[in-house]
């Protein structure tokens, strides 16, 4: 009775031991066995990474089938034709593939180079960059061999059909002729020109004899014999302003050489300001201070142009 009990009890924990043991691989895994149930297209279970397949639809989404084992797909094609537009360093067709602001460089997405720049294009080419005409060119740069770069800073000039710079001034525009200005033309100003002013003076006996300021910008030239006062009609210029004469007060206008005795000798001046008029001055002033407000108010320290001569009163 005693065995019958010891081998009825070793019967039992033998049973529990092996029910407890062998776990079935559904309990464990939520699904069959692979090497019970195979999984695939058209089976009750889609296979998982690592499981062997024929096709990328007998794997779950987002795999594909790769050398026969379900994998992880890989990033989707991208180009125009495909779910994203292609990143900088992926391989391309045509610039629609990739993404804005890029461009197909050989094959492959690359930063987009800087617009076309020139006259025809859509900006003006800055200095250091390619150009054809100077018109391609951002305004104060010159096409050179090529390239845009600075434009040349041209020295004024200033002429007279009645003068010879350094020689001897004319006795019609004398006191021993008509005595009435001669006509004057001269060079643009460099940038930042704003108005002109034109000093004529005797150098060897300190004498201002003709002021004319408040040119405007786009004047270029003063025809002959223009008229008295302050404020002078046609034809000079429009809005132009005359000084006093320094031997003759009550005179706005030109007047000529006429020294006492001996050789003198005379330069016109032509100044580029960089105001349209000439500031901190009145029409009372005397010549000599509204021609020092002249010279402080230059574009730059070159922009002006002479006209010498010399006169010996007959």
């Amino acid at each position: 009775m005693q065995f019958s009990r010891a081998f009825v009890g070793a019967l039992s924990l033998l049973f529990l031991v092996t029910g407890c043991a062998v776990i079935p691989d559904e309990a464990r895994t939520g699904r069959a066995s692979s090497a019970a149930e195979p999984c695939g297209a058209g089976l009750p279970d889609l296979c998982e990474p690592g499981d062997p397949c024929v096709e990328d639809a007998d794997c779950v989404a987002g795999n594909i089938c790769n050398a026969g084992i379900c994998d992880i797909a890989p990033p989707p094609a991208c180009g125009a034709a495909g779910v994203r537009l292609c990143d900088p360093g992926e391989a391309c067709v045509a610039d629609a593939d990739c993404q804005v602001g890029n461009v197909c460089n050989a094959g492959i997405c690359d930063d987009a180079p800087p617009p076309v720049c020139g006259a025809a294009g859509v900006r003006l080419c800055d200095p250091g960059e390619a150009c054809g005409l100077d018109e391609d060119c951002t305004a104060g740069n010159i096409c050179n061999a090529g390239i845009c770069d600075a434009a040349p800073v041209l020295a004024m000039a200033l002429t007279s059909p009645s003068l010879v710079d350094g020689g001897v001034f004319p006795d019609t525009h004398t006191c021993a002729g008509i005595n009435r200005s001669p006509a004057l033309t001269w060079t643009d100003g460099p940038p930042g020109t704003q108005s002109y002013a034109i000093v004529f003076e005797d150098l060897t006996v300190p004498n201002m004899h003709w002021i004319l300021y408040n040119i405007p910008s786009s004047v270029r030239s003063v025809a002959a014999a223009l008229p008295f006062g302050a404020q002078p009609g046609a034809p000079a210029p429009t809005g132009s302003r005359q000084s006093k004469v320094t031997f003759s007060p009550s005179t706005y206008g030109y007047l000529g050489p006429c020294p006492p005795a001996g050789d003198h000798t005379y330069v016109f001046t032509v100044y580029a300001l960089a105001s349209a008029s000439v500031p901190g001055v009145a029409q009372a002033d005397a010549p000599e201070s509204i021609a020092a407000q002249i010279r402080a108010n230059k574009v730059s320290p070159t922009a002006e142009a002479t006209l010498y001569s010399t006169y010996t009163r007959p």
